[in-house]
């Protein structure tokens, strides 16, 4: 959205409205070319206020049609309305040129002397939006397949397990049946069946409660805690015998030929410490795939997060910025100060100097004054060629000192005493 947008008289309109009618084989003004038509006119304004319709027309080659002139009207009157703000609060207040090029949003403040800048909510709010659309806020590929590969083996895998346990104690029993029928391969197989049914339901049910125990903002519960134990308990039982019943079917249909006995006992004890570790895996460790509830929760805390970021690091920007130019200017007033001061110290210099000057011509003037008095004197007493006139004058002048010097109060600190 322009800076504008308010302004503009053909935003928001519908075609049909008063004033929005095309002009017959012309087609309307979009919006976008208004508000760039409308900026460009108010830009324009702002160095040369008094440029007229028709020449605005020609400089942006637009033509003469209704609908530009209303847009040259939107833009006189945006620098009409900037220009009274301008002279009611003393802040100019306008946009960087980069604002309608390519949507940075900066704006200048201007504070006398000093220019700062800021972002118009709009825009800022734009511009998170711009940087979260660049974003994915979902789950990766790799991480969905292996969410769902987890949620499908948990309950998969046990059931192989057990599928393959019931299939090799059939293949052992069986083997070694005296009475070979259907009713003893169904009464294997139902027992079989029985205890890795349990096994598996215990794993299952075990899984289970931890899941929501976990995912309960209160915690476990002693009740939860206990029956965890009971089905731990249940499960080690149930497992030492599937153990055994694996165990002897790798014994006894294994060949000890390459490997011997030993060896034998040693493969079939570590298959079945394998397999019942993968089944302790699903009752008392895996996870359930989080719902679509939870993983939406999720994504908004990251979203939220994201945007808390981004506006922290533009406040940290403008800050920045703002108080590099505040340095600035403080750099520069001081610099003015220091060479107030300069001018200050070297015009007081001047004066000091001149009046060290003035003070030596005039005690100069006095000494030269001094000595033709005492030259005077001298002649007076002592030249006998000097004419009558000049001698009276000085011997009167001498007698005039004499006198005044005789009426000057005796030297020294006089302390008079009253009596009480």
């Amino acid at each position: 959205m322009g800076i504008l947008d308010r302004w503009n008289p053909l935003k928001g309109k519908q075609p049909g409205q008063a004033g929005t009618t095309p002009t017959p084989g012309k087609p309307k003004i979009k919006s976008k070319e208004a508000n760039r038509i409308a900026t460009e006119v108010h830009q324009i304004l702002r160095q040369h206020p008094d440029t007229t319709d028709e020449k605005l027309m020609n400089v942006l080659n637009i033509p003469n049609t209704d609908d530009y002139r209303e847009c040259i009207t939107a833009g006189r009157k945006a620098c009409e309305k900037e220009r009274l703000l301008t002279n009611n609060t003393g802040h100019d207040i306008q946009p960087l040129t980069s604002d309608t090029s390519n949507g940075t949003g900066v704006r200048q403040v201007q504070h006398g002397e000093l220019t700062l800048i800021t972002f118009s909510g709009e825009e800022l709010l734009k511009k998170v939006e711009e940087r979260r659309n660049r974003v994915s806020f979902d789950l990766s590929g790799t991480a969905k397949f292996m969410d769902n590969f987890n949620q499908v083996w948990s309950w998969a895998g046990p059931i192989l397990f057990a599928l393959g346990t019931i299939g090799e104690i059939f293949l052992v029993l069986w083997q070694r049946q005296k009475q070979q029928d259907w009713f003893t391969a169904a009464t294997i197989i139902a027992v079989s069946m029985i205890a890795e049914g349990t096994l598996l339901a215990i794993s299952f049910t075990a899984k289970r409660l931890r899941n929501r125990a976990d995912k309960r903002s209160t915690g476990w519960t002693d009740k939860e805690k206990h029956k965890l134990e009971v089905l731990k308990r249940f499960w080690l039982a149930l497992a030492i015998g599937v153990a055994a019943t694996q165990i002897a079917f790798v014994v006894a249909q294994t060949k000890s030929t390459d490997i011997g006995p030993g060896g034998v006992w040693i493969v079939a004890i570590v298959r079945s410490l394998a397999a019942l570790v993968a089944d302790a895996y699903t009752a008392f460790v895996s996870e359930e795939k989080p719902t679509s509830g939870e993983l939406a929760i999720e994504q908004q805390d990251k979203e939220t997060q994201f945007t808390k970021k981004i506006l922290e690091q533009t406040a940290v920007e403008v800050e920045t910025i703002n108080a590099g130019a505040i340095k600035v200017q403080e750099v520069g007033i001081e610099a003015e100060m220091r060479q107030d001061r300069m001018n200050t110290q070297k015009e007081i210099a001047k004066l000091q100097n001149q009046a060290q000057i003035e003070t030596m011509q005039e005690e100069q003037r006095q000494k030269v004054l001094i000595d033709r008095m005492r030259n005077s004197a001298m002649r007076a007493i002592f030249d006998p060629e000097m004419p009558p006139e000049q001698r009276k004058a000085i011997i009167g002048m001498l007698t005039g000192l004499m006198g005044a010097t005789k009426e000057l109060p005796p030297g020294g600190t006089t302390i008079t005493e009253e009596d009480d």
